[in-house]
This record gives C-alpha cells, structure tokens and sequence, in this order.
C-alpha cells in the first residue's frame, strides 16, 4: 500500500473510533436526558396526586364530632345544648370518592350520619331522598356484614389529647389564637403507614402543608368553634369538651378507611369515627391532577410492609405510570445520524482499502514474480553466450564469435532496458515528476533515429518519420527528454515484440490546437480486440512464451505522458497498433 493510501487508511481507521464514541456520548446523553425528564415528571405527578390526595384527608379530618350524628343539638354560650336540632352535613350532602361515613362504639357497634334512626327517618327525609337513605342503609348493612376488625383499629389509633390541652376560639370572632403543637388534632395529619418511606414523606410533606394552610385559612373561625366558656372549663367540666385525635387512613381487610378517635364530650365515652373510602373514586379523583400531564397512571393498593418505588403520604397507596418515550430533538437527532453515517463511511471505506490494499500486493507479487521471470531470460542468454566465448574449441570461428557478441549486446540492451522501466516505474509510484524543459522533438528523434532502426532491422522493419515544419521552432515542447526517449523506446520494443512481419514503424508528427501530436504507428497483428495488459498481468499468450513481456512498457508510457502534462492514446490501426503521444507547445 502506497503512502496516499496508507495515510487514507490510518485517517478512516481514526475516525472510526472518534464517531463511535461520539455515538456512545450522543446516546448516553440522551438516556441521561430522558432519566432527568422521567424524573421531573414523576416528581411533579407525585406532588400533584399527593396534593389531591391531601386535599381529601384534610376535608375529612375537619369535620367536628357532631357530624357523625344525624341529628344533634346546637350548644350554647358556656357548653350547654339547646333544644334546637340541627341535621348533620353529612345527611344532606354527597361526598363521591366516600361510600359512607361511620361511627363505631365498643357496645353499640356501627352507625352511620347518613342512616338516621327509625324515630327520625321522617324529619331525615326533607335533607335526604328516600333513594339516597335506602342506598345508605345498604351499604351499612354492607360493611357490618364484612366484620372488620374494629377493636384492633381502635387500639391502633392515636389516643385523644387531654382536654385541658384544648386552644378555646372566642365567641366574639377577634383575631384567631395561635394553634400550638397541642392545637385541634383535626387538623394535623397522619401518615397512613408510620413506617412509609422517608422519601415518599419528604416530597409530599410540602404539599400537604400547603392543603392545610388553605384550607385553615378558609375555614377559620368555624373549626371547633363550640362557644365553650373559658371559666366553665377551668371549673373542672373539661369531660363535656368534644375531642378528636389524629386522623389515620388504614386498610382494614380489603377496606380503606380513614379513622380517627373521638369523643363527644357527653360522657358517653369514647368512638371511632370514619369515612369508608371507594378506591376506585379516590384513584380517579387524585389522578385527576395529573391530567395535564398527559401520563397513563394508575394508583394500586400499598400494605404498611411493602415497599414501593412512588408511594403516595396521605393514603396507603402507590402511583405506577408508564413514562413517555423520550422524543429525540432535532439537533441530537442530526449528530446521532451524524455520527452514524461518519461510522458507516469509515468502516466501509476501511473494509474498501483492505480489499484494494489485498489487490495491489497480490499485483505487487504477480509483478515481482514477472520481473524475476523477464530478468532471469536475459541473463541466462548472457551466460550462456559468455561461456561460448570462453571456450577454446570456437576461438578460431569468427562467424560464430560475432554471432555471439551480437546475441550479448542485444541481451544487454533488453536488460538494460527492463531494468530502466521498472526504475521509472518505480519513480514515478513514488511521486517524483519527470523534469520538463523546451526542447526541439524532431531534432530529439533524428539524433536517436539510428538505435531504433538497427533495433528494427533485427526483425526486418523500417523506421520512418514524418514531419512537416513551418519554422525551425515549430516542434518545441515542454517535456523531459528521457521520459520521452523512454516512451518511444518502449513503442518500439513493442513494435519488435509483437509486431513480427510488419514493413515499418511510422512516426509523424502534427499540430492540433495548442497540442504536438507525435503518432507511433507499426502494421503488426494489433491488440485483436484484447484489453491493453496491466503491469504485472499477463495474457494467455504471454503466459505461452509466445509474446514476452510484462505489461509494463505502454503502462509506463501512459504515466509518463500524464506526468508531462500529456496525454497517450493507444487505438488499432487496422492493421496494426497506433500510439498517439500528445504534448503541449513549449
């Protein structure tokens, strides 16, 4: 493999590894994109259904403890009740992702706002229809048939604070008191599983307080506003304070609830009071947030022990969505295609060189093998012919001496002249340009006319040139006298070789535009239809012995003329072969 080509080959099989590693960074950018996006989402999705989720809890932990009774007594100024009946809230509005709301007493057992007792269905149904009363008791007599395990639940819940440890609001609506840790426990939530994952509680922590604070500030002044007097609480009637504890949402069996203790500051001890949650509508409801998103997700059941990769704080659940596919944008998408078709050219343009560097060491091979074989010829007819001379027993013939003298130069010459092409040859693969100057071609071929024509005599032909000039200047060109020596040496060798019986080798000359065309023309066999050999490639014929030679003369002709600046054209001649050398005017 030539120089050219060898820095050709080290530069692609560079570049190789250069657009392969671009491509590694290209696509291990996009993944860590995609990773950072994937989690952007995640995080706001998370926020957002946590958000909704919080928004639920809190709304039902506001509720005061006469909510849970279908009809209760107002209370006046100093803690006493009115005669006054006042239907709960919850009687006569519908609350969707709740199925119902539910008071659980160790003795009593369940009961429900929405199922008033028999002796007042009558007064129940002008808050309530007769269908959403029926639909109510259904669904009591539902869960009271699924026997959860309510004791449990109850020991399990955080106990009811001290009454002492109660802020008191004032009747007369001033400035709101400040809410201390020991503050209505209403509003303070629990995370449904104590032992979630700290992570899952840092990022929702934020929302959450954010839900309270709106939510306190909208509702403030109406939260455990029980116009308790503060000197009937300081007395010691601290028992007819209505108190609840921190709000828990937990599975019971395959039951979601949210619970919470509480006491209705009667003397009656104290209850479980709750909200039996439909999962699906919970589900719907926060991923509702995440609409905007435009994320398939879907909220799955989570147990206190299992871990999850996106749990929810406010509700013992988890969020499992499918990330978008990542959309590449069009800048990586130029330098991936980029680096891929820089890769592809490069590794086909290395597979093209080896191949090409497999074919010119294969022809390098065939054209040592031909020269060894065209150098060998010459030299064993010189040996040969040196050892006739030395013997004694032709000492006297003459006619033989001279005929082996004859065979001697002639072998010489041809060596001489195979050696010089494959200098040349070599020369002009290695980039060294001929040495052009002015020079006079018709005063070039008269001086050297007579070798070619004792060259041709040998096979009885004639030498022959032709030339017609205007002025002493008129066949001045700009060539290098042996690179043009070389090329008619080598036509005329051709001419010897394998133009056998032709009368003679023309040469003339001509001016065609700015061009001096000088045309080599023998009247042999000619080509016969066959391709001019390569060097170092050699035809059926010259495999037989009948023609021999390399294919290097016309060849190095050709490179020659090109190098001058030159062109040389090889046609047939019909018969024979023509050589056309063109050179430009000095």
């Amino acid at each position: 493999m030539n120089r050219p080509l060898r820095a050709v080959f080290l530069l692609l099989l560079a570049l190789l590894p250069v657009a392969v590693v671009a491509a590694m960074v290209v696509l291990t950018l996009l993944r860590s994109e995609a990773r950072v996006a994937t989690l952007r989402l995640q995080t706001e999705a998370l926020m957002a259904v946590d958000a909704a989720a919080a928004s639920l809890v809190v709304s039902e932990a506001m509720r005061p403890v006469e909510a849970w009774r279908s009809f209760h007594r107002a209370r006046q100024a100093g803690g006493g009740e009115s005669s006054v009946l006042v239907a709960s809230p919850l009687l006569r509005e519908a609350v969707p992702p709740v199925l119902l709301h539910l008071e659980w007493e160790p003795e009593q057992g369940l009961s429900s706002p929405q199922v008033p007792p028999a002796e007042r269905q009558e007064l129940a149904q002008i808050y309530a229809s007769t269908e959403q009363l029926a639909a109510a008791a259904a669904r009591l007599l539902m869960i009271q048939q699924l026997e959860l395990p309510w004791a449990r639940a109850w020991e399990e819940l955080p106990a009811l604070p001290a009454a002492d440890s109660l802020a008191v609001i004032p009747v007369d609506g001033g400035a709101s008191p400040e809410i201390t840790d020991n503050s209505p426990p209403s509003l303070q939530l629990r995370w449904a599983n104590p032992t979630a994952d700290q992570e899952a509680q840092r990022r929702s922590r934020y929302t959450n307080e954010q839900v309270q604070e709106r939510l306190l500030n909208r509702s403030q002044g109406n939260i455990y506003a029980y116009n308790i007097d503060p000197e009937a609480l300081a007395a010691g009637s601290a028992e007819a304070v209505p108190r609840v504890g921190l709000s828990q949402v937990l599975w019971l069996g395959d039951q979601l609830l949210l619970l919470r203790r509480a006491d209705h500051g009667q003397g009656q001890g104290e209850v479980v009071q709750g909200a039996w949650l439909d999962v699906a509508a919970v589900a719907a409801f926060c991923l509702g947030a995440m609409d905007d998103l435009g994320m398939p997700a879907q909220l799955v059941p989570r147990r206190p022990d299992e871990a999850a990769e996106l749990p929810l704080g406010s509700l013992p659940l988890s969020l499992h969505w499918q990330p978008p596919t990542p959309q590449l944008t069009a800048a990586t998408r130029s330098l991936l295609l980029l680096s891929g078709l820089v890769a592809a050219v490069a590794l086909l343009s290395i597979i093209a060189l080896v191949w090409l560097g497999a074919r010119l060491a294969e022809r390098r091979a065939a054209f040592v093998s031909a020269v060894t074989h065209e150098l060998r010829t010459p030299l064993t007819a010189l040996r040969l012919h040196a050892d006739l001379l030395a013997d004694e027993r032709i000492a006297g013939d003459g006619e033989r001496r001279g005929r082996s003298v004859t065979t001697l130069r002639a072998q010489a010459a041809r060596l001489a002249s195979l050696v010089d092409n494959v200098l040349d040859y070599a020369r002009l693969e290695r980039r060294r340009p001929p040495q052009c100057q002015p020079l006079d071609l018709l005063a070039l071929l008269h001086q050297h006319q007579e070798q070619w024509q004792e060259r041709l005599r040998a096979v009885d032909c004639q030498w022959h040139c032709l030339a017609k000039a205007e002025t002493d200047e008129s066949w001045m060109v700009r060539a290098d006298p042996d690179a043009l020596l070389r090329i008619v040496d080598n036509v005329v060798e051709n001419a010897v070789k394998y133009a056998v019986g032709s009368p003679s080798l023309e040469c003339q000359l001509r001016r065609q535009g700015p061009w001096l065309v000088m045309e080599l023309r023998d009247h042999g066999p000619g080509l016969g239809g066959r391709a001019l050999p390569r060097p170092g490639e050699r035809s059926a014929e010259d495999a037989a012995g009948q023609a021999p030679g390399i294919g290097l003369g016309l060849e190095l002709c050709r490179r020659l003329a090109r190098a001058m600046g030159g062109r040389l054209q090889v046609a047939e001649a019909q018969p024979g072969l023509r050589v056309r050398l063109s050179l430009r005017s000095a």
